[in-house]
Parts: structure tokens; sequence; C-alpha cells
């Protein structure tokens, strides 16, 4: 029989909060050495067809990272590089909003540079979802972008 502490513990790990938050310190530790900063941690949003909360928003200036941290059971995440240079990227792509005051509102998608460098992978494998289904990562990345 599981102790009250492995049962927490348990339903502890099940979550994302752990990483969620280990993220958010470990961003916050970098200090100056980052141009990102923490400005939101489950933050609302709603559009049209959805609401939910974003587990972290990190800011550099006019630019903003929506992370959502997901913990998948009984599924293995394989990301594909056949390239070496996939290992370190610094590009990303985004989706940009100019919204200025008594103007049409302006959408476009765009690539810049972040720092630090991370790897980049076009394709990812997940092991324990079953076939016919949206995948995993289409399905965050879609409610990402809606946020």
């Amino acid at each position: 029989m599981a102790s009250s502490d492995e049962k927490l513990n348990g339903l502890l790990n099940a979550s994302g909060f752990p990483y969620q938050l280990g993220l958010e310190t470990a961003v916050r530790a970098m200090g100056t050495d980052s141009p990102w900063r923490v400005t939101g941690r489950e933050h609302p949003w709603r559009t049209a067809n959805a609401s939910g909360f974003i587990d972290l928003v990190l800011s550099d200036g006019n630019t903003h990272l929506v992370i959502e941290c997901k913990r998948t059971r009984e599924a293995t995440w394989m990301f594909l590089m056949p390239d070496q240079k996939q290992m370190s990227r610094s590009h990303a792509r985004i989706c940009w909003t100019d919204t200025s005051p008594h103007q049409r509102a302006l959408t476009g998608w765009g690539d810049i540079q972040v720092y630090p460098e991370s790897p980049e992978s076009e394709f990812c494998a997940v092991r324990g979802q079953g076939e016919g289904h949206v995948p995993l990562l289409e399905r965050l990345a879609a409610s990402a972008v809606e946020s």
C-alpha cells in the first residue's frame, strides 16, 4: 500500500507543474545574463472560440514567448534531428501582432533570432498516442497560438 507521501508525489509528478515552476525559477535565476523576463504565470486568455491559461509568458521587450509545460503519461516522445546543426538553433517562427491605437490590427508570421539556443526538430513521433487522432504536439501548439 502506498503511503500518503507517495500518493502526493505521484499526483504532483503526473502534472506539468514541477517543470513549469523549475523553468520559471531558472529564468529568474539567470537575471541579467538573459534578456528574458517572466511576465506572466497561469496567464488567462480568451478568444471567440476558446479560453484557458498559459503556463508562462516570457518577455524581451516587445517579444513574448507563450510557454505550455505538459507531462504525458505512458508516452515516449522521439524528436528526429537528422542534421547535427539542429542541436543548436537560434531562430524561431513567430506570430506577430501590431495593435496601434485607432488603427486596424495587423497580424503575420515571421522569423526572429532567440537566445539561448536550443534544439529544433521538424518531426516528433509520440508512442502511446492513437492513430487517427490529432497529434498531441499539434493540439498543444494550436492552443498556444490561439492564446
